[in-house]
Formats: C-alpha cells, structure tokens, sequence
C-alpha cells in the first residue's frame, strides 16, 4: 500500500508512492539512491525488497526521523532493541554508530547519547554488550533473560565498569534482595571482597574508597548475610579524614553518596567549609552543586549562597547543566530566601539577552561546533523554562513590575527571535491578563509600543529609508559584533570587576532598545 516502507540492497530504503495493481506498477521513493524515483513491477517488489513493517527501525527512520530520535533520547535500550530487530539480532557498535551519524546525531550528540545508552545497555538482562572490544563489540538481543547473579557480576566486574556502573550494580542486587531474590554466597563474598579491598586502596583515589564505604554499608545494612561478612566498618569521619580540597571528590557520581559526604564534611569544618564549597560552587558538576547547595544551608549563609550563584549565572557555557538548574530554582521561586538578592523580574530579562546571545553564536560562521551544540541546548532549555506554564514566569515577574519596564519586557518579547509567533501572543495575552492597567489608558497600548513614545511615527520617504537601512544595518551587524564583544570581553576573568563585559552588556541593552523603536 502506499506509504509502505521496502529495502533494496543496492537502492535503500524507499517509501511506496504510487500504486497500480491492474497495470502491474509500483512507484517507490528511495531518498538516498542517486535515481531516487524507481518504477518497478509487483513481481519484481515481491522477489527483489524486502518489506518493512510500520512500525520497524527502518521505516521510522525512511518516514519519522524526528519522532525516532525523540523515542533514542527518551529510551536508549528500546531503541536499541527496535535497531536489533532489524539487524538479525546483533550488530557491532561501529556499525550502530554509522548506521545513526549525520541521521540522527551529531559527532557530539552521539558520545553523549551513547555514553548514556552503553551503561544502561550493559544493565539490561535482555541484552549482551561485549566488553572491552570498544567500536568492535558487538550488541545482540538474547533469546532468554539474564539472571540477576549474571547481571550483576557482568555490571560490576566488567573489566571497562566505571564507577558509576559499580555503584549502579551494587543497588540493583540491594533491591532485588531487599524484594526476595536469591544469589549465591560465594558471588556476594566475591563482590564484598573487591569492595573491602577498594576502601582500603590509595588514599589519593578519594571517590573509590568513599564509594566503597557508602556500598558496604549499605550491604551491611539491608543484607544479613553480608554484614556477617564484612563485620565492622571504620568510622565515616575516618574515611573522610583525607579529604581536605573539596574538588577532589568530584568523581564520585552518585547524588545520594555525595549530599551525604558533603554535608559531613562541611559540618567538619565549619565555616571554611561553607567558604570552600561556595568557592567550588559555580564550576561544580550538577550532582555536586546540588549537594553543596543542600550541605551549606543558604538560609544562614545568603552572602556566600548569592555570590556563588552570581558567578555561575555569570558563565552560563562554563557549566551549562548547573546554570540550568539554577536558572530553574529561580523561575520556579523555589529560592524564595533570595528573592530580594535575585529579583525575577531582572533575571527575565537577563535570560531573554541570554537568548539572544546564544542564538546569535549558533548561527555564527566560524562557531566551534561544540559552542554551537551549547548554544542550542542551553537555547532550548531556557526557552522552555520561559514559555512553562503559558508563561507562568513572566506572570509572576510582571505582577508588581512598573509599567514602564512592563511594556519594556512586551517589546523584548515581541520581538525576540527564539519565540515563533503563536508564543509570542501567548506571553503577551498573559502579559494582558495579569496587567489589565495597561488596557486602561486611552487606545490601548500595542505590544510594540511605549508609554512615552506615540503610537504614530511620521517620516518622510528618505527619512523612512535611512530608518529601514539604521535598522538592517543593526540586526546584521552591529549587534551581533556586540555580542562577539560581550563573549570576548566573558573570556577575561572575573566578571565582576570586568568594567569591559559591563560595558558591553549596557551597550548591547541600548542597541536592543534603538532597534525597537526603529522596528515601531
């Protein structure tokens, strides 16, 4: 039927367009054949392609990329499985890789979608992922399920396991035998014994044997047979006794485990360790700024709560996920302790000059694709932070906002370029709703227009032209060499006596309001 999806070993993929049983003609479209259009009989379909069904790897990938790569980020091992079937069962992970680059995913977007993928990959019981082999291990779909004990051992002691990927597979026994599954005495000795001989290891190695701490006591905890086994532990101050740069515990990936070390060790000592973490705090990984954030109470430390933040929000691409976060406690008012330190209504609009910023980078020749993979993730984020809720963000910002900087916020998001035009109304309708005062004075105001400004501008034809050439000339390249100032000027150090970035920023703050009036 039309819309059908066949595979030809020379031509590819194609979707069936055009068919006519009576004249014994079937049009297919194989979008990556140098003849894309092939006319072709039904008796050659039957012997020659092979018929995929709908909802098949390959036929979402020939009709709904889109919607395949959305299915790969949400569910990396249904993916993969759905590719398997596809593939006989097994397929190398070069392969995989080939068969998704530049269709899928980036260079970029593949290590971290596959970086992801593998570790959940090795988890799933269903799956065998040759170890150690890098882009020649192969991937197969098993006819049977692994066992728990072989789940397990196979996670915890691959030979590549990271970290992570042993704590990860330490929990998952926990639970399963907190839930009544079995496993042999001599596997839980094995993996006691590795853990032991790792709390024991090199105390320039700090997550390992905080890690291991963490796991054997947990063990020991909810596993009768292992605390026999492990008998008593060291204190915890004793294993974080090493422990004096704060930094050094970075590696330690498991947000549980890291809250936990890095409350003890700021309750260790005291105010230098609220000092230290604060310092740390706008470089740190998302995990540990979240444990810094809940271990330094900001309530009785506003001064070093806000400075840290201050610095991130400053270096946005420094550590985009952690700015992210942040950036989300404070739309979502769940810092309400620092509102009159970071007032919502400022920070809109910093986000919205953010947004120009970073979308002026990614479109920008010369771009070192990693920037421009940043620029467009922290695009998307902020955005959906904004646009949450119908715009609940700018609800709250504009309740008790002058009106003047009311109708400054309309234009800035009138005429932004991150919003499509359905957004755009959406933000000023609720604009409308919460303020109905601007709705009051004579003609309403428009949302390009300004209190002090009138809402006619007269010119002349040539006084027109110099407008629309002002105009042109701004949105192509005065602002954005601007912004180029503004990053070059971010390079420098320390933002908050960098009178240049400040300079710039304010610049770039006139310039935006020059080409609002010129567009009214």
């Amino acid at each position: 039927l039309p819309g059908e999806v066949y595979s030809h070993p020379y031509w590819g993929d194609g979707v069936i367009t055009e068919l006519d049983i009576p004249a014994d003609r079937v049009v297919l479209e194989f979008p990556e054949s140098e003849e894309p259009r092939r006319q072709i009989t039904l008796e050659f379909l039957s012997k020659h392609l092979r018929h995929r069904p709908a909802g098949s790897f390959t036929a979402r990938m020939t009709k709904d990329p889109a919607g395949l790569r959305e299915f790969a980020e949400n569910d990396p091992v249904g993916f993969v499985k759905l590719t398997l079937a596809d593939f006989e069962c097994r397929i190398r992970q070069a392969e995989l890789k080939d068969l998704l680059l530049d269709r899928l995913f980036s260079e970029a977007e593949w290590t971290r979608w596959w970086s992801r993928a593998r570790a959940e990959l090795r988890l799933d019981p269903w799956i065998d992922f040759e170890s150690g082999r890098g882009a020649r291990a192969e991937i197969a779909l098993r006819t049977q399920p692994r066992s728990l004990e072989d789940e397990v051992l196979e996670a915890y002691f691959d030979p590549a396991a990271q970290l992570e990927q042993r704590i990860g597979a330490v929990r998952e026994l926990v639970k399963a035998l907190l839930d009544g599954a079995s496993i042999a005495p001599a596997t839980l000795e094995r993996m006691i014994r590795d853990l032991q001989a790792r709390l024991q290891g090199s105390a320039t190695q700090t997550p390992e044997p905080l890690a291991a701490f963490y796991l054997l006591e947990m063990l020991s905890d909810c596993v009768r047979a292992a605390a026999d086994l492990i008998g008593p532990l060291p204190a915890e101050h004793e294993v974080l006794a090493p422990v004096t740069n704060y930094a050094d515990l970075f590696d330690l990936p498991d947000p549980a485990f890291a809250a936990r070390a890095m409350k003890r060790i700021i309750e260790r000592d005291g105010e230098e360790g609220v000092a230290q973490a604060s310092r740390l705090f706008p470089r740190a990984p998302l995990v540990w700024a979240q444990a810094i954030w809940g271990a330094m109470d900001p309530e009785h430390h506003v001064v070093e709560a806000v400075r840290a933040v201050r610095e991130l929000l400053e270096r946005p691409f420094d550590n985009p996920e952690t700015f992210h976060w942040a950036a989300r406690q404070i739309t979502e008012r769940r810092w309400k302790h620092l509102d009159d330190y970071l007032p919502l209504g400022p920070f809109l609009f910093d986000l919205l000059e953010l947004l120009n910023e970073w979308d002026a980078l990614a479109r920008r020749l010369g771009t070192p694709p990693q920037q421009v993979e940043t620029a467009k993730w922290l695009t998307g984020k902020v955005r959906s932070l904004i646009t949450a809720g119908d715009f609940e963000v700018v609800a709250q910002a504009v309740a008790d906002m002058p009106r003047d900087q009311v109708q400054e916020l309309r234009r800035t998001i009138q005429l932004h370029n991150v919003f499509h035009d359905a957004a755009r109304n959406a933000a000023d309708r609720c604009i409308r709703i919460v303020r109905r005062d601007l709705e009051e004075t004579a003609g309403a105001l428009s949302p390009a227009a300004s209190v002090e400004e009138p809402k006619v501008n007269y010119a002349t034809p040539k006084g027109l032209a110099r407008a629309a050439a002002e105009l042109h000339e701004l949105n192509t390249v005065t602002i954005p060499q601007n912004a180029k100032e503004i990053e070059k000027a971010r390079s420098e150090g320390d933002l908050r006596e960098n009178a240049g970035y400040h300079g710039a920023r304010e610049r770039h703050a006139h310039l935006l309001r020059r080409a609002h009036f010129l567009q009214e």
